[in-house]
């Protein structure tokens, strides 16, 4: 019988608490009966770092340097609105810094839309891949480990705002994008990308049925999100 005893401990996300390893595989076993020899797959994929750079950084000097014009136009081909669920075209990077600054969830269509700008400018400028998978269990394009690529996320959160520009009122809109906003803004705070080794999340026991620790998996030999 062996089991994998996980790292213990969760991703600080600033006010997000992420768990640092999450399950791929639907319910599964916590141990295995096994053939020596045999291998088992135990379905835990890390969570960590994957380039993403917040809004602050996309309003202070060091991203003003790199906002470009056909940036401001690309933002504008978007389904981005403001607080009044009217639609932004962002004619000047001084309008789309106040814009970004004053983003609000009060109208959750506004705080999705300067995440989901933020996140398009990450993708643009190189800093994230559109291919990341990053953790998003209540998008529409996730898998059922709860993983989805930058880019499905990406194109969810436009579609979702041409479809509801204005969610203020509670209902199951609001409570979508506001998922779809929570996982764009992990990406863009740089802490739910899935990792493709476990190194940065450090390695995991495996234990025999006597808790007595025979190996470490640290082999990066993750499953597909």
């Amino acid at each position: 019988m062996v089991k994998e005893q996980l790292p213990s401990g969760n991703v600080s996300c600033g006010s997000y608490s992420l768990p640092q390893w999450v399950r791929t595989i639907p319910n599964p076993a916590d141990s295995y009966s096994v053939v020596p020899g045999s291998s088992v797959t135990f379905g835990n994929v890390c969570l960590g770092a994957g380039g993403g750079l917040t809004l602050g950084f996309w309003s202070n000097k060091n991203g003003q340097a790199l906002v470009s014009t056909a940036d401001l136009s690309y933002l504008g081909s978007l389904n981005l609105v403001n607080g009044a669920g009217t639609a932004f075209d962002p004619a000047s990077y001084s309008t789309f810094r106040s814009w970004i600054l004053s983003a609000t969830a009060v109208n959750m269509a506004y705080m999705l839309s300067a995440q989901l700008a933020a996140m398009e400018l990450n993708v643009r400028h190189g800093f994230v891949n559109a291919s990341a998978t990053v953790y998003a269990p209540a998008s529409l394009s996730a898998s059922c480990g709860g993983f989805a690529s930058i880019g499905d996320l990406m194109g969810e959160a436009n579609a979702s705002l041409a479809a509801n520009p204005n969610t203020i009122a509670a209902g199951a809109a609001r409570t979508y994008q506001a998922a779809l906003k929570n996982a764009l803004d992990q990406g863009n705070k740089n802490c739910n990308f899935a990792q493709s080794s476990p190194t940065s999340c450090g390695c995991s026991a495996i234990v025999d049925s006597s808790s007595n620790v025979t190996g470490y998996d640290c082999t990066g030999l993750f499953p597909t999100p």
